[in-house]
């Protein structure tokens, strides 16, 4: 098993740090979006899945700002204007979000 993470959108890495880490924190919307698709691998049995909106962005012409801002159910005006700098959720945990929490 890997020891660290990296998740992508649209060709645009949006969170990376330790594997347990972003496991157990994700923080990135994406990220939690993924890890509620997948069943928990301690019981086997499906999680409550997250909701998205919008349809799959071009990957000729992305959307400006967050590649994820479109389909993103806490989207804010500021996510379509530029692309977040990835910032520091801990030492070892990174995500490209406006989101303060």
């Amino acid at each position: 098993m890997s020891d660290r993470i990296i998740v992508m959108y649209a060709g645009t890495m949006l969170e990376v740090g330790a594997a347990e880490e972003v496991i157990q924190q994700a923080f990135h919307p994406y990220t939690r979006l993924l890890k509620s698709a997948a069943a928990s691998p301690e019981t086997g049995l499906k999680r409550k899945r997250l909701a998205t909106i919008g349809d799959i962005p071009s990957l000729i012409v992305p959307p400006a700002g967050c590649r994820f801002h479109p389909r993103c159910p806490f989207v804010m005006p500021e996510c379509s204007k530029e692309l977040p700098e990835m910032r520091g959720i801990s030492d070892q945990h990174y995500a490209r979000c406006l989101l303060k929490s």
